[in-house]
């Protein structure tokens, strides 16, 4: 046997190992975490209204936080639209909060975009 096909097979001999020896513990600390409600959040969608997750009370909220040069953000918003589609009859919400300071960027990169969810913007 090759020394790569050694060395690749005690590699994946040790992740599984080091994988089994901490997962119980890792399980345990999960499990006695007592789960804790999401920060409030109260945001300007830009145009006189308000997005909170007060208002979304009861669904799964998906935030994401993006701004209009940022490139992976670009590429996230048809795959957000698409989740946004897929599962709003199962109660999912998608936010985007803009981080963008000038808001007229961030505008006219959403003016490209198919929007099927909440925007909101936080300058803070």
């Amino acid at each position: 046997m090759c020394d790569r096909v050694k060395q690749r097979k005690t590699w994946y001999l040790t992740a599984i190992l080091v994988i089994v020896m901490f997962l119980p513990g890792l399980v345990q600390a999960v499990e006695k975490q007592p789960p804790t409600p999401a920060p409030a959040f109260d945001l300007s969608d830009g145009k006189n209204a308000r997005v909170t997750l007060e208002s979304l009370r009861g669904k799964v909220v998906y935030l994401d936080f993006w701004a209009s040069w940022c490139p992976p953000c670009r590429k996230s918003f048809p795959w957000m639209a698409e989740m946004q589609d897929k599962y709003k009859s199962q109660g999912l919400a998608v936010v985007a909060v803009g981080m963008d300071m000038d808001i007229s960027l961030a505008r006219e990169f959403l003016d490209s975009q198919r929007i099927n969810f909440r925007i909101g913007y936080d300058l803070d």
